[in-house]
């Protein structure tokens, strides 16, 4: 019965430990919700700053640019490559992507071609609009992969919450079956 019940908190003492990690002072990680609030808003700024940089070209040129920066090539999602090892393992972050981003890379690298290029635009212009484009996507690309390991943190937080529920169970359940010991014994 000791040896369960030391198992039973070392294994709530882990994820307590855990927890504060995730939850520490070092808020300015990878793993904090501000810094990606704060990049959802820089987001939002370049966005806004676009009509704002070609400002000099008439309107009709302007929409055409606006139309050409909102388009993004359509890929199709990679499967995630995963082993024995990581489909074992309560760690979200052992899960392996073959770079999901790569081909959406390289469709933005075609569109950014002067192929695509409009007839209207001068090479300078084109070459502002595709610098301005490549930022905005990288922006994106950055926003996308903050929500997704908050979102990996969460999930891993509510996992490890579901298992402290679990050993506190356990636990209570252990102290009553002590207790019950203890008034049989007396």
């Amino acid at each position: 019965m000791f040896s369960f019940s030391l198992i039973v908190f070392s294994s709530v003492w882990i994820s307590f430990c855990i927890r504060c990690w995730l939850f520490s002072a070092n808020r300015n990680t990878w793993s904090s919700p501000v810094l990606c609030v704060d990049t959802t808003a820089l987001d939002k700024v370049i966005e806004k700053q676009f009509k704002k940089d070609f400002a000099d070209l008439d309107a009709f040129t302007l929409d055409v640019l606006v139309k050409l920066y909102k388009r993004r090539p359509k890929v199709t999602k990679q499967k995630i490559v995963t082993n024995e090892a990581t489909a074992r393992s309560s760690n979200p972050f052992h899960v392996k992507v073959e770079d999901p981003d790569k081909a959406f890379l390289e469709a933005m690298t075609e569109l950014d071609s002067d192929i695509h290029r409009p007839d209207i635009l001068e090479a300078d212009t084109w070459e502002r609009f595709v610098e301005a484009r490549t930022f905005k996507v990288e922006s994106e690309l950055k926003v996308k992969h903050h929500n997704q390991k908050i979102q990996d943190l969460n999930n891993y937080l509510q996992r490890l919450g579901d298992d402290d529920d679990c050993m506190k169970s356990r636990i209570e359940k252990a102290f009553q079956q002590l207790n019950d010991l203890r008034e049989k014994k007396l």
